[in-house]
């Protein structure tokens, strides 16, 4: 992203994470979502470190041998209605946490300890004001969902 452009760039993020949240996906983008995840599936196990990172997955989250066999099936039964209900209640643009580099114009810091509000200046080279970091903004957050757990 451009330092000219960061502002801008965070404000879209926002606004699309806050119209899904409120409507959900279109029909058309949620077919293109479907298509692109099962339609890569495959490419993602072209090694066998890329096998053996899936079966640990697997593992890990319980997912049981048939996971593999049953994945597309478990994304192409994926509704907008289920879209909408998970996007509700996990996307807050309020609470994004978005962490940039370089010389950013035109975001504003939100100091998560204090609650402060500051405009992001940049250190000179070399130099960090003490009460105010560099390169952290908070703009909005998902919750951490636990392994294993489905939406």
């Amino acid at each position: 992203m451009r330092n000219a452009r960061a502002g801008e760039t965070l404000q879209v993020i926002r606004d699309v994470l806050a119209d899904v949240a409120q409507n959900g996906l279109t029909d058309d983008e949620l077919d293109d979502a479907v298509a692109y995840l099962t339609g890569s599936f495959a490419l993602q196990l072209s090694t066998n470190a890329a096998i053996a990172s899936m079966l640990v997955t697997m593992q890990l989250d319980d997912l049981g041998p048939a996971y593999i066999e049953e994945r597309n099936d478990f994304i192409a039964a994926v509704t907008s209605e289920d879209v909408k209900r998970v996007a509700a209640r996990l996307l807050d643009p309020a609470n994004l946490l978005v962490v940039v580099s370089g010389q950013p114009e035109g975001i504003e810091v939100v100091l998560r300890d204090e609650g402060k509000r500051h405009h992001f200046r940049p250190a000179s080279a070399g130099q960090r004001p003490p009460d105010r970091p560099t390169g952290l903004v908070r703009c909005a957050a998902l919750p951490h969902l636990p392994s294993g757990r489905h939406l």
